[in-house]
């Protein structure tokens, strides 16, 4: 499994990431379709976010699953992820986009630690 955090206020760098990321990751349009979760943090269920990081890729060697305003996740979901995170035989990439995210927080650590 792959974790990334883009945070940052400059849009420019982290969409040139995420669109490079997606060319290597999910190489055709069934994947684009079939692979790819892009979830918005606010107002997001648990059971969505266990749908998208839990599904096995159908194409892809690996599903993408990118989380926008990731410093909106509640504690639940962020619980979640790390739990998620936790696990590396997962066959998901999680990209959390976020404006800014603490490096003291509890999954920045996780990651850190991967």
């Amino acid at each position: 499994m792959h974790h990334l955090i883009l945070a940052g206020s400059g849009t420019s760098l982290r969409d040139k990431v995420l669109r490079e990321l997606k060319t290597r990751s999910l190489k055709t349009s069934d994947a684009l379709k079939l692979d790819l979760s892009d979830l918005d943090a606010r107002g997001l269920e648990l059971n969505d976010l266990k749908a998208a990081l839990l599904t096995a890729p159908a194409v892809a060697e690996r599903r993408v699953v990118v989380i926008s305003r990731a410093e909106k996740l509640d504690d639940t979901n962020l619980a979640f992820i790390d739990h998620v995170i936790s696990d590396p035989a997962k066959p998901c990439i999680i990209v959390l986009e976020a404006s800014s995210w603490d490096r003291r927080s509890a999954l920045r650590k996780t990651i850190a630690g991967k």
